[in-house]
């Protein structure tokens, strides 16, 4: 059985200095609370379906937006990036589906947006309950 640094040996976070690591969780830590708490605010008072096509939404939009974020962060803490817009097309259902179920690449990233798609569609879940 491997361990997490097995699993993710050759993960580019491991790359990035001590101090650009931790200025990624920050930043991941940052935008992840943004997207809950937009989700949060989205679905007060809303019946199940609705929540549940909030969260997807929301979901989405980070998947969209956040790209073009995490580039601005790079440009910051590594040399010879050039500028450009990242963002393009809104990414497909297809994409979305397989992230959420593990199936795209193996690294920090993807694991960790997955986990916060989960994240989201749990919240639409239960936000009766919690209010």
């Amino acid at each position: 059985m491997s361990s997490l640094t097995d699993l993710y040996a050759d993960d580019s976070f491991f790359t990035l200095t001590v101090y650009g690591r931790w200025g990624l969780v920050v930043i991941s830590t940052l935008l992840a609370g943004i997207a809950l708490w937009v989700l949060w605010k989205l679905t007060a008072r809303r019946s199940l379906p609705v929540r549940l096509l909030i969260a997807l939404g929301v979901f989405i939009a980070f998947e969209w937006l956040a790209p073009q974020l995490y580039y601005l962060y790079y440009l910051q803490i590594l040399e010879n990036l050039p500028w450009q817009w990242v963002i393009g097309l809104s990414p497909p259902l297809g994409d979305l589906w397989d992230l959420l179920i593990f199936r795209e690449r193996n690294n920090l990233s993807h694991h960790s947006r997955a986990a916060l798609g989960w994240l989201m569609l749990v919240i639409a879940l239960i936000r009766p309950r919690l209010s």
